[in-house]
């Protein structure tokens, strides 16, 4: 069920921003304007993250993903109904509920894994949850391909309700146990919030690899996000390259998921660096291609540098991290990776409009392969396991 739900929501959560893209390009938006909007999900997610995280260890993950899923079912339905004719600022305010929803969501899904599995199974698990998950990627960008084609961006936004509300019954069904709550103790949050930073500072391979990652993902992923619906319009004049460039980073995702199912590496760091770096082909070709099936070549490839990564760094969490911390730990990570990412959207269009569009996306790609080369040197990284001199 916990699978099945979270397709359904992947689903969901690609159709939502697509749908957003089109509706602000159809009302003649440029870049600097779709870079606002879309950063004010992203915005969200990084402000809301970390009080997520602490409600997720207060209480069952379950109960809080059932109601951020019915949250995003309405905001659903209110976009279905507003966007044609809302100001951007009624947009923006949707956009930002919608990021909150997730940020409550996330580090509650990454957290209840370990409750109803051994460890042992932890990494195979997650590798199946990224395929579920990526496999819902090349759907969802397809489903909204055909539903702009055919009645229209708006109908994307009831698509995206039906989504949730679907996973919402699916999630009821789920058997978590119980959390345990000792009544005659009541932390505030903030000390709950400290608890969860703390540990992350306590474990430094974990927090230099989120401060690296942040960095190298506000200059590349925060730019690409803005450019890629831009370009795919002028230079191809269609939304095909972008919504086949969001199908076929996860197909090729999902082949490397497969095989991080089963690799049971010494270095997981080291590997997963490695195979990261090969995101650099996203920039290079937005920067340089004039072929349309380049472009989409390299989203391919992007795809496939991704989920060893992702793969390897949520087992590692999972294993390392007590359960009663899990969640903020993970939602420290989650709002960390993405901080800056609103800022890097937001200025992508400005930046490019003063400095070309290859000087800022070569500059992204110079920022990226820097990060990845320097986090290698930070020990307990490689292996992904805090040295035991070092605790």
């Amino acid at each position: 069920m916990l699978w099945s739900a979270g397709a359904l929501a992947v689903i969901g959560d690609q159709v939502f921003p697509i749908a957003i893209a089109i509706t602000m390009l159809d009302r003649g938006a440029g870049a600097s304007e779709l870079g606002l909007v879309l950063a004010a999900r992203v915005s969200a997610f990084v402000v809301m993250s970390l009080v997520g995280g602490v409600w997720a260890d207060r209480l069952q993950r379950k109960t809080v993903m059932i109601y951020t899923d019915i949250t995003r079912l309405f905001i659903g339905i209110g976009l279905f109904i507003a966007a044609p004719a809302a100001p951007t600022a009624v947009l923006v305010v949707f956009v930002f509920l919608a990021g909150t929803a997730t940020a409550f969501g996330m580090p509650a899904s990454g957290a209840i894994l370990p409750t109803i599995l051994p460890k042992e199974f932890l990494q195979p698990a997650n590798a199946a949850r990224v395929i579920t998950s990526r496999l819902g990627n090349i759907v969802g960008p397809g489903i909204a391909g055909i539903l702009i084609a055919t009645v229209g961006a708006r109908y994307g936004f009831l698509f995206t309700g039906i989504m949730f509300a679907v996973g919402t019954l699916l999630l009821v069904r789920i058997n978590e146990p119980k959390v345990e709550v000792d009544r005659t103790i009541k932390p505030s949050f903030v000390r709950e919030l400290k608890e969860g930073l703390s540990l992350v500072w306590q474990i430094r391979w974990v927090a230099w690899s989120i401060a690296a990652f942040s960095v190298s993902i506000t200059f590349v992923i925060g730019a690409e996000i803005v450019l890629i619906p831009i370009i795919s319009r002028r230079e191809f004049g269609t939304d095909f390259v972008y919504t086949t460039a969001m199908a076929v980073f996860s197909a090729g995702a999902v082949l490397t998921a497969l095989v991080a199912a089963r690799w049971k590496s010494r270095y997981p760091g080291l590997m997963s660096v490695i195979f990261w770096s090969f995101f650099a082909s996203v920039p290079f070709a937005l920067a340089f291609a004039d072929s349309a099936w380049v472009i989409i070549l390299a989203y391919f490839v992007a795809g496939m540098s991704t989920e060893p990564l992702g793969v390897f760094w949520t087992s590692a969490l999972q294993r390392e991290v007590p359960d009663e911390l899990r969640a903020r730990v993970m939602s420290v990570d989650a709002m960390a990776s993405t901080a800056l990412m609103p800022i890097g959207m937001a200025i992508a269009g400005p930046m490019m409009g003063i400095f070309g569009e290859t000087n800022y996306l070569m500059f992204g790609v110079a920022v990226f392969l820097s990060a990845n080369l320097l986090i290698l040197f930070v020990p307990g990284f490689i292996r992904m396991k805090t040295p035991t001199n070092n605790k």
